[in-house]
């Protein structure tokens, strides 16, 4: 950016009391925060030239400023009350919605799409996030009020402080670039006038991918993504399949030959996390009819049925990860399939994903990977809410509300297994959509927080001692 604009740098994270993903630890706050930012401040200052105008622009004035607004407007002591996720992505302040970019953290920190009631321990952070929230928020309309900048960059924007940010530059106009690590792996990077989130957005992206790159080395690269994805390979993400059985266990095993000797439909639901996609501005809801992913197997389950199919639900291994409220939710729902007559495949369950899919009629997801995996693999796929996918794979079809499915199952060719090769786009797009690290080398497959600048500059990579210290952790 530097080669064609003049650039400033702000840091706010020490300011704040939860800045975006980093540690709550008072210590890594106090003293390794600080470390990390100043290694910044001198890389990029290393840089700043006739060529590349880079300024790191001194915050603490604006600091001072806004935690003197912060103060005299008695926030601190205010007790706010929510009974639900809207109420809070409801909130304001000063004329600017926070609530949603709070909601948005307060998701993925607790690991639950449906945070509310909020325990205690939630409610405190909650509060936190409202406070970060509001100090961002004034700290963006000083810097951007008494600044001349065109331009704004923030990381994601879905989050508390960005968020706040994100509202402030929209009121006054100011342009907007969202940059994180591209799709998945550590390669390249996500850098668009769009949130990452924008499944419109991002399927145009796949479109102008199928219309530049030919029809060969779509299928070169998207072949070789599924033909390693399907084999459990972790290609450019965590792989959530290692360890699974090879061949199903006795039980379930016996039950899908039982049901494909007598013809019998076998309709198999793979579950996914919602929290990323729970609370972003300018998103439709993801479940309009269905109000939630729980509530839309429990109708799928009885539409199943009523048809005189068999439904299987197989929950993501990582639900293992979440909170315990939402795994107790879960369990709740495995009650009910399980009384319907049906198979439940919990999140510690080492049954096969992939053989699974492809002993299943029909693969149905909230339009998780599984959704386009099951097209390589020449199964019919269906998803209940919008993806990165549906539209762009013509065969994938989407259906949000009861009718839809209904209509869906009414036409006998639902049956027909698609052509794998509409799967390559996807497997091209997430495999090399998005620039390449140019000065950034990541010394890890999946994190972007394990790398060194290409002059040989550690910046926020883990030094000796923190790796000793997280080997042991993990080997407690």
């Amino acid at each position: 950016m530097s080669a064609s604009n003049e650039i400033s740098y702000a840091h706010l994270g020490k300011y704040v009391t939860r800045a975006t993903f980093y540690s709550k630890n008072i210590l890594k706050k106090k003293l390794q925060l600080p470390i990390r930012v100043n290694r910044a401040k001198n890389y990029l200052e290393k840089y700043n030239n006739e060529k590349n105008i880079i300024h790191w622009i001194n915050t603490r004035p604006i600091a001072k400023k806004m935690l003197e607004i912060y103060s005299k407007n008695r926030i601190r002591r205010h007790k706010w009350q929510f009974r639900s996720l809207k109420e809070l992505q409801n909130l304001s302040y000063d004329q600017y919605n926070i609530g949603i970019g709070v909601a948005s953290t307060l998701i993925t920190e607790l690991g639950t799409p449906e945070p509310f009631p909020l325990s205690s321990a939630a409610q405190k952070e909650c509060f936190q996030l409202i406070h970060t929230s509001i100090k961002s928020q004034i700290f963006a309309k000083l810097l951007l009020t008494e600044s001349d900048f065109d331009t704004l960059v923030l990381f994601n924007g879905r989050m508390a402080s960005e968020h706040a940010f994100k509202q402030v530059a929209s009121s006054l106009k100011i342009k907007m670039y969202f940059h994180e690590r591209s799709n998945k792996g550590n390669t390249r990077y996500f850098f668009e006038g769009y949130m990452p989130h924008d499944f419109a957005k991002r399927k145009h992206e796949m479109q102008q991918m199928k219309d530049e790159l030919s029809e060969q080395m779509i299928k070169r690269l998207g072949h070789n993504f599924f033909y390693r994805k399907v084999r459990g390979q972790g290609v450019l993400e965590q792989s959530y399949t290692k360890g699974q059985l090879e061949e199903f266990s006795y039980s379930l095993g016996s039950i899908i030959r039982q049901k494909q000797k007598s013809n019998i439909p076998i309709i198999s639901y793979f579950s996914s996390s919602d929290d990323e996609y729970q609370s972003i501005d300018g998103a439709p809801e993801r479940y309009p009819y269905f109000t939630d992913q729980k509530l839309a197997i429990k109708k799928i389950s009885e539409i199943v049925k009523s048809l005189g199919y068999y439904f299987i639900v197989r929950v993501h291994p990582n639900l293992k990860n979440k909170d315990l409220y939402e795994q107790k939710r879960w369990n709740n729902l495995s009650i009910d399939i399980r009384d319907m007559g049906f198979y439940w495949i919990d999140q510690n369950d080492p049954e096969s994903t992939y053989k699974l899919i492809q002993n299943s009629s029909l693969v149905l997801s909230a339009g998780s990977t599984v959704g386009i995996e099951a097209i390589y693999l020449r199964r019919p796929s269906l998803v209940i809410a919008n993806s990165f996918y549906d539209s762009i794979i013509p065969s994938v079809r989407l259906c949000q509300n009861e009718e839809d499915l209904l209509e869906y199952f009414s036409n006998p060719s639902w049956k027909l297994p698609p052509d794998p090769a509409e799967s390559y786009i996807y497997g091209a797009w997430i495999t090399c959509y998005g620039p390449e690290y140019k000065y950034y080398v990541p010394t890890d497959e999946m994190s972007v927080l394990h790398g060194i600048m290409k002059d040989g500059t550690r910046i926020a990579s883990p030094g000796i001692s923190q790796r000793i210290i997280e080997h042991f952790k993990q080997n407690k």
